[in-house]
């Protein structure tokens, strides 16, 4: 099961009670840090007290592009 980790409260209670239940769990947290914007210390803690791998994904507009095109063809 995935989850988005932003390192809030919400997001690392969902990932915690997951892992609690015996969820097999990966995180995954989008990393602004190109743009001067940087939560990464936040995530990166929770995902480590968990024990769960965490995938940073960096937005970008491409990025961004190809992941709509991918999901309006998978929706179509």
């Amino acid at each position: 099961m995935a989850v988005f980790l932003s390192g809030g409260l919400d997001s690392s209670l969902v990932a915690a009670l997951l892992v609690e239940a015996g969820v097999k769990v990966r995180s995954y947290s989008l990393d602004f840090s190109q743009f001067g914007i940087s939560e990464d210390p936040y995530p990166e803690q929770v995902a480590q007290f968990l024990n769960i791998p965490m995938v940073k994904v960096y937005p970008s507009p491409r990025n961004i592009k190809n992941a709509l095109i991918a999901t309006i063809k998978a929706l179509d």
